[in-house]
């Protein structure tokens, strides 16, 4: 139970902004990959995580305002799914969730943008908090003012939600 000191990744050492204000990370289920949030920089950074020594190297930056969308504003929370396959993001800005896929080299690719009063889409006013039931069938968000929980069926093979309940 003892820590010790591996590596600092700091926005300092990378001179990149995009690491400013992290505000959430994850290790991906096969401990290769390590997603980052970074709340300021509005997007997530994905790393190669090293087994031996714990070291990681940045492998992609999925930002905000890549080819002229805006997809992760202002994220506030993410979770991958238990088989690995999705990440979800919730954004707190735009009241919405951002599912993106996850390739076997750690790289994302955006799916669906869930956000809320489109196409039925209820209970996403302002989330700050996701989880996937252990067996990935559904995603549960709740949202801070609109005091409510949203919850969605998730299509395993694609990761796409669709709601079932607020």
């Amino acid at each position: 139970g003892r820590l010790t000191f591996v590596n600092a990744v700091t926005a300092a050492q990378t001179q990149d902004d995009n690491l400013d204000s992290p505000n959430d990370v994850l290790v991906s289920p096969d401990g290769q990959h390590v997603y980052l949030l970074s709340r300021r920089g509005r997007g997530v950074l994905a790393y190669d995580r090293d087994n031996t020594t714990g070291d990681l190297t940045l492998i992609q930056t999925v930002l905000n305002g890549e080819n002229g969308d805006e997809r992760i504003i202002q994220p506030q929370a993410m979770i991958l799914s238990p088989d690995g396959q999705h990440l979800y993001v919730v954004n707190s800005n735009t009241d919405s969730v951002t599912v993106l896929s996850r390739n076997n080299t750690g790289e994302l690719a955006f799916v669906e943008l869930v956000q809320q009063a489109i196409n039925g889409i209820d209970g996403l006013d302002g989330p700050s908090d996701v989880a996937v039931s252990p067996d990935g069938t559904q995603v549960f968000v709740v949202s801070v003012f609109g005091d409510s929980m949203a919850v969605f069926d998730r299509n395993p093979a694609t990761g796409q939600l669709t709601q079932t309940q607020v």
